[in-house]
């Protein structure tokens, strides 16, 4: 039995308990309450729509009676909303505490900005890159609607240098607008003797540098930004669950959240979109 799963690193399930259970042919189980769409938990829970080898259920607060009313107003009372949702109704979309930006993602859900977009190939399609070295690079895909950011895509490379990034991207039937990078493109490798924003350009892309801001003001920048963009549900699901997921780091033992944003994989989807929202539309 796996409680509370989503606390739990994924190679805990795949590399340690999943292995152990082969020789007595043993069985599991998963319980405990989500923590956003991403993890050990919410992959199997995923995996047992589809598996016939598993089976789910949902217990919520609301619909069991097990716990009286009384009760539950008063937790209501002493819980935030998206601790209450995730704890008691077991909402995978309830925002993390210390989400940057998951309540401004909750609304704009409910205002329908999450929706099928369709690449529109009269207008330019724009880029904007978290560069990796050991993490991953991400990149989110975006056209402009007048003031408004349609995004069509979204995607994340490991261990992928920039020249088969940039002909993943042409492989695409998309016309290139300017790209958005962030500032350390300009930073000279010593394997080349060439900054990335030189390999880029090379590569024939229009390399715009992003301003190197305070990480709260980026974040504040971006949650601005975030009321007039509209995202693909499909194509940017990765991205969007990133930004949902993007927090500050809690200090247990103070009860307090840090200034310093937790640094995870939420952190690359995060940061480029933090680097688009730092420069003009028209750029």
């Amino acid at each position: 039995v796996l409680d509370e799963p989503a606390n739990m690193a994924p190679i805990f399930w795949s590399q340690v308990i999943r292995p152990a259970l082969s020789d007595r042919e043993g069985k599991a189980m998963f319980i405990g309450t989500p923590q956003g769409r991403h993890g050990t938990l919410y992959d199997a829970w995923v995996n047992a729509a589809t598996d016939p080898l598993w089976s789910r259920v949902m217990y919520k607060a609301s619909e069991t009676g097990v716990i009286p009313p009384d009760e539950l107003t008063a937790a209501r009372r002493s819980m935030s909303k998206a601790e209450y949702e995730q704890e008691y109704e077991c909402s995978f979309d309830a925002a993390v505490r210390g989400a940057s930006w998951g309540e401004t993602l909750t609304e704009l859900e409910d205002a329908g900005h999450l929706r099928t977009i369709a690449h529109d190939p009269q207008k330019l399609v724009h880029c904007a890159f978290d560069l990796g070295v050991n993490d991953a690079t991400a990149i989110w895909i975006w056209q402009m609607n007048a003031n408004e950011y349609h995004f069509i895509d979204y995607v994340e490379f490991t261990n992928t240098g920039l020249p088969d990034i940039v002909r993943w991207l042409r492989d695409k039937p998309y016309q290139y607008g300017p790209m958005v990078f962030p500032h350390d493109v300009r930073v000279t490798s010593l394997s080349t003797g060439q900054t990335r924003e030189q390999t880029l350009q090379n590569l024939g892309i229009d390399v715009v540098v992003a301003p190197k801001l305070p990480v709260i003001d980026g974040i504040d920048t971006a949650r601005s930004l975030l009321r007039r963009c509209y995202f693909d549900p499909d194509k940017c699901a990765d991205g969007i669950e990133a930004l949902r997921q993007y927090r500050s780091d809690y200090d247990e033992r103070k009860g307090v959240l840090r200034l310093v944003p937790l640094h995870d994989w939420a952190s690359h989807g995060a940061d480029s979109f933090r680097y688009l929202a730092s420069v003009p539309a028209n750029m």
